[in-house]
This record gives structure tokens, sequence and C-alpha cells, in this order.
């Protein structure tokens, strides 16, 4: 997945992934810094909260792993 710059500064607060199909390991990172654990997303979703401030400029990536299904949804809330 292309990386996404970050356009303001402030605090990722909740990162959430969800799946169309089947399951797939999911990993956030900032900078290349790990934000939180990998986290299985899934039909129904998974979100886990965290606290990691960021500037704007900041590059979010993930990294995926373990994939069974297809459509991928992530988000990243930044307060």
């Amino acid at each position: 997945i292309t990386p996404v710059e970050i356009p303001v500064s402030g605090t990722i607060t909740s990162i959430r992934a969800r799946t169309a199909t089947g399951t797939v390991s999911v990993q956030f990172k900032r900078n290349g810094v790990a934000l939180g654990t990998a986290i299985s997303a899934t039909t129904s979703g998974v979100s886990q909260t965290v606290s990691q401030s960021v500037v704007a400029g900041d590059l979010i990536t993930v990294d995926t792993s373990s994939a069974s299904g297809n459509g991928l949804t992530i988000a990243v809330e930044i307060n």
C-alpha cells in the first residue's frame, strides 16, 4: 500500500481496519515506526487506540500479511 502523507499536525488516537471478505494482519507505521501492534482485520472491523504525535508531512504506511480475503479499508483518526 502506498504511503500516505499526513496533512496536519496532531495526535493519532485510533487506527482501524476492515475487510470485505476474509482476514488480514495489518501493521500501521509512522515514518517507519510501528503504531501499536499489528491488528487482525475482519469483515466486522477492528480498531486500536494509540497516542502518537504527528506533524504535517509525516508518512503513514500500512504493511499487510497473512491475507485470506480482499477489500481492505483503513482509517487513521487524528485529533
